[in-house]
């Protein structure tokens, strides 16, 4: 059996030595995308209607025309609802038209006018369960306002804390952040509110610190001002951003092997996403107008 050995010595140098004994089924594959501008953008004022806040809801419904001017100039299709802060109008949405889109006769002056909620509300101001109860899609009163393509965007306007029972923070995020998982687009709460943790005074009004509302605005990405300053100017801010952003998610033609996919916006290689099956997934989504290239590959070497 001497024989055995000189053989299966040729066996192996043979496969080192010739490139062409392995079959390659591997294959590089490049996509490309454009990221396209938000569809959509479905805006929530919940607004206090105690006694207390009749001069700042003045004040703000004049600074809402310089948000709307905003909002007119950009490209995507939005749609702006009300409600009171007060619990016995479950969430429904105020104004005519109780829905306000860029085709309403006067935009700005429906905002304007569905902003002043008056101030005759009842305590407790509950402004984070009165904007679940609003959003809520069993609530037939404000059916058509809620839509599923459509980043969301809840502003909190007090001179107050929210009043809500305790588990309602928790309940409000969690609600929230299953409705960005839902819908694939962003979801944000700004709070225009008394400065915490000093409260605040000045041209529109006096407020108490708006702890819990600021909480929930921070964790979510808003933003939080003064409701003293009588503006909506870094909730526009806020606003313009989500007017420019697109989707977070692309799904590729194939599923890449381990370790190969390279990610490029604008030509730059990126990190800061992350591969679930086919759909490749930003952190943060590309902003509008973006070139996205996708390099990777298919298959093993054999």
């Amino acid at each position: 059996m001497s024989w055995l050995l000189p053989l299966l010595l040729a066996c192996v140098e043979y496969g080192l030595e010739d490139p062409d004994s392995q079959v390659q089924t591997s294959a590089a594959v490049t996509e490309y995308f454009n990221q396209e501008s938000l569809s959509g953008l479905d805006l929530l004022f919940v607004v206090d209607a105690t006694p207390s806040m009749a001069e700042e809801q003045g004040a703000l419904a004049e600074a809402a025309k310089g948000l709307l001017t905003g909002l007119l100039g950009w490209q995507l299709s939005w749609q702006i609802g009300v409600v009171s802060m007060d619990l016995r109008e479950e969430g429904h949405l105020r104004g005519r038209p109780w829905v306000i889109t860029p085709a309403a006769a006067d935009p700005e002056g429906a905002l304007a006018l569905a902003l002043q909620v008056g101030s005759s509300g009842l305590p407790p101001s509950a402004g984070m369960e009165v904007a679940l109860l609003a959003l809520d899609p069993d609530n037939s009163a404000n059916l058509g306002f809620r839509r599923p393509d459509a980043a969301l965007h809840v502003v909190f306007v007090s001179d107050g804390d929210d009043q809500s029972a305790a588990d309602v923070d928790a309940r409000f995020l969690a609600w929230m952040q299953a409705e960005a998982e839902a819908s694939g687009r962003r979801v944000v709460a700004s709070a225009v509110v008394g400065d915490v943790p000093g409260g605040c005074e000045g041209e529109a009004g006096s407020a108490t610190p708006g702890t819990r509302y600021a909480a929930v605005a921070q964790s979510l990405g808003g933003a939080v001002q003064s409701v003293c300053a009588g503006t909506f100017s870094e909730v526009a801010s806020q606003i313009s951003l989500l007017g420019q952003e697109g989707s977070r998610e692309f799904v590729l033609q194939a599923e890449p092997s381990a370790g190969s996919l390279r990610v490029f916006v604008d030509g730059e290689r990126v990190s800061g996403w992350s591969l679930s099956g086919q759909s490749l997934i930003f952190d943060e989504a590309p902003v509008a107008g973006a070139d996205i290239r996708a390099e990777y590959r298919i298959g093993e070497a054999g």
